[in-house]
Order: C-alpha cells, then structure tokens, then sequence
C-alpha cells in the first residue's frame, strides 16, 4: 500500500488481538509479506531480542509498541495503526499510519506460492530463548485444512478464536 511506499519482506506486527491485527496479516499474507508476530507475552527482554533477532524492515503497531520500538532503537519504518497528531508522530519516529489507506494505482504483487515464507512466530521461551519459527503458506493452509476437516467448518460456520495467532484462520 501507498503508506510503505515499497513492497515489503519483513513486517513485524505488534497489535493486540482485533480488526486491526486481522487486517493487517490478512494484507501481509495478500501482499506476500513475511508477518513477524511479536507477542507481549514474551514480556519487554523477549520482544527486545525478537525485534532484534528479526531485523524487521517495517514495524506496525500501536502507540505504546512504537514508543518501544524508539526507546529500544529497534529497526524498521514505524506505522501506527490508529492515526497520530503530529507532535506524536515525531515523538514516536513514526512514518504513516493505516488510515493513509492504500493506492490502488499501486499493484500488488503476484500472489505468494505455496513454499514462500508467511509468517515467523517466536516461542514463548519457556524453555529457553525465544526462537522465531516461519511457518509457509503451504503450513498455514495445512493448518487451515485440518481445523476445517476436525470441526466440519462450512461456508455458514464462523469461528472465533481465543488465542490470536489462530485468528487468521476465520
């Protein structure tokens, strides 16, 4: 879209569950962007180190991320998903927000193929470190797949999930 001006690989996400996180990994998954999930449940050490570890080129979120995101120096161009005044934007280094909309003079990209990278998910570390896991679109459909065929979901059915990495999957 016109805010990025560039079409995109890497993209972290740091919004919590709702339309606008549902809006914007359905539009990385379109635009076959890589959609890294930053999760605060890693806590403030584990998204440090995933943002890092991710060297993302484009970081979307909400106020409080970007805040992070430009005291902890992370990289990436910040988008905020909810527009700013422009005090706030300088404050917060960010570039646009998601109600800049798109250009449609600006065509996407063919569609990703089945093995292109889609996501990368991190752990939650309960283990050790937090490893970030990609998963491609060929894994996600899999998923897909098998969710619809275990819970005979049809074309009538909604689904509304609890855990919102699962969310994408409505």
């Amino acid at each position: 879209s016109s805010f990025l001006n560039v079409y995109i690989f890497l993209l972290a996400v740091m919004i919590p569950p709702g339309i606008e996180l549902a809006t914007v990994l359905f539009g990385c998954l379109r635009a076959g962007a890589v959609a890294v999930l930053i999760d605060a449940g890693l806590g403030p050490k584990g998204m440090h180190a995933a943002v890092r570890l991710a060297a993302p080129e484009v970081l979307v979120g909400v106020p409080a991320a970007l805040g992070a995101a430009r005291t902890l120096s992370w990289s990436g161009r910040r988008v905020s998903v909810e527009p700013l005044s422009a005090a706030k934007r300088r404050a917060l280094g960010v570039h646009a927000d998601l109600s800049t909309g798109g250009d449609a003079a600006i065509p996407l990209p063919p569609p990703p193929g089945r093995e292109d990278a889609a996501a990368v998910v991190f752990t939650s570390g309960a283990t050790g470190p937090s490893k970030g896991v990609t998963y491609t679109h060929r894994q996600l459909e899999a998923q897909r797949d098998a969710l619809r065929q275990l819970y005979a979901i049809t074309g009538q059915d909604r689904l509304v999930a609890a855990f919102a990495p699962f969310a994408i999957y409505g």
